[in-house]
């Protein structure tokens, strides 16, 4: 499970304010579009930068628009919330490297950093021996450590 900021100023922002306006919805179901979209590319479905397949259809999908996704779609190119690209099979979510990408590598640190305390408390005694796929044998310990034997 994973948490998504939102900044509070967001609902009050021009560009839902526009996405509201091109989809004919009101401001607050435009909204939950945009965090729907955000919380599935936070699930691993964008990678730092904020790629995703270009697929009109799933990003409605991920948004929970049940419209035409064609037409959603062009409403998030024209509203500048997915930047495309002349070129290829994936779109940019916008800024997505300042928010949720950051937000992606600040979980990674988080889960290397707790990785590695638990390791220095380890004392390893309930490590298993296990042999590699061409038989070499090292010792495996629950908390992630591990060592040739």
């Amino acid at each position: 499970m994973s948490w998504i900021k939102i900044d509070t100023g967001l609902r009050s922002h021009e560009k839902i304010w526009d996405l509201a306006d091109e989809l004919n919805i009101d401001v607050p179901t435009a909204l939950g579009h945009m965090i729907c979209l955000w919380s599935w590319a936070l699930e691993k479905n964008a990678d730092a930068e904020g790629f995703i397949a270009k697929s009109p259809k799933r990003i409605a999908r991920a948004s929970q628009y049940e419209g035409n996704s064609n037409k959603f779609y062009r409403a998030l190119v024209k509203c500048k919330f997915i930047d495309t690209f002349e070129m290829g099979d994936q779109v940019k979510l916008h800024n997505w490297d300042a928010y949720g990408g950051a937000y992606q590598k600040r979980l990674e640190y988080d889960r290397t950093y707790k990785q590695n305390k638990r390791k220095e408390k380890c004392d390893h005694n309930w490590a298993s021996l296990v042999k590699d796929d061409n038989g070499k044998a090292k010792k495996v310990c629950h908390c992630g450590f591990e060592w040739e034997v």
